[in-house]
């Protein structure tokens, strides 16, 4: 179309004429006519001109991961080994996209998923260690006004449980992923029903955030001596 410049791949809508096209000046010099850049704004938002925020690339890998691990594992052997080895290239994926830290992905009780390697406050219990596969539960109580956090682990269900309690605070305020805590374990407990024996445990260490996604929400840790965790909220967790 003459008299037009049209964004490549684009059809134009419309095109503006141009009121100065049939104007002379004193010379007689025809005044050239002005190029009109004509885009349609139906194809302009789906070329993303004025799209919306676009959504974390790895949803889809945060959707999948979340599905396989709050659904029954395979009984079938060479099922679960499938399903262990789909989990392990997700999170791989997941931990090196980048992101942004999200304060909200931090507060309150999450329960553990899934770990690769031991978790970072099982080295003060080994003595009360759950078995690999029962059905005991993991779960991290982190609260960002106190900067408090409370780990524990079931022993025999519910009632009975073991804890190392104590505070935590982000190495430096980046608001980009991975981001690292460090982690300071000042007491822990042995609760069996009513009963609670105090355990003389301190230490500390860190932990990073590798991955978080608040839409559904899943995130996964780092510990100071390499394992991961993936956790989902508590409340989440126990309508499963």
């Amino acid at each position: 179309m003459a008299g037009g410049l049209v964004r490549p791949g684009l059809a134009p809508c419309h095109m503006l004429r141009d009121p100065r096209r049939q104007r002379f000046e004193t010379t007689t010099k025809l005044v050239p006519p002005i190029k009109v850049r004509s885009v349609c704004l139906a194809q302009a938002w789906g070329a993303g001109l004025f799209g919306k925020k676009p959504k974390n690339p790895m949803r889809e890998q945060t959707d999948e991961l979340y599905d396989l691990l709050t659904t029954d594992a395979p009984t079938i052997k060479s099922e679960a080994k499938e399903r262990s080895a789909r989990v392990r290239s997700l999170m791989d994926e997941l931990v090196e996209a980048d992101g942004a830290y999200d304060a909200n992905c931090m507060q309150g009780k999450w329960q553990v998923v899934h770990t690769q390697g031991p978790l970072l406050w099982e080295q003060f219990w080994n003595l009360f260690k759950s078995s690999k596969g029962s059905p005991n539960r993991n779960f991290q109580d982190f609260d960002l006004k106190s900067l408090r956090v409370t780990n524990s682990s079931e022993l025999r269900g519910p009632d009975n449980y073991v804890t190392a309690d104590g505070r935590f605070e982000p190495e430096d305020d980046t608001t980009t992923l991975p981001k690292r805590f460090r982690a300071f374990i000042q007491e822990g407990n042995v609760v069996f029903g009513e009963t609670v024996i105090k355990l003389p445990i301190q230490g500390e260490g860190f932990f990073d955030v590798v991955y978080l996604d608040p839409k559904i929400p899943l995130r996964i840790f780092r510990g100071n001596n390499g394992s991961m965790a993936v956790q989902i909220p508590e409340s989440l967790a126990s309508s499963q």
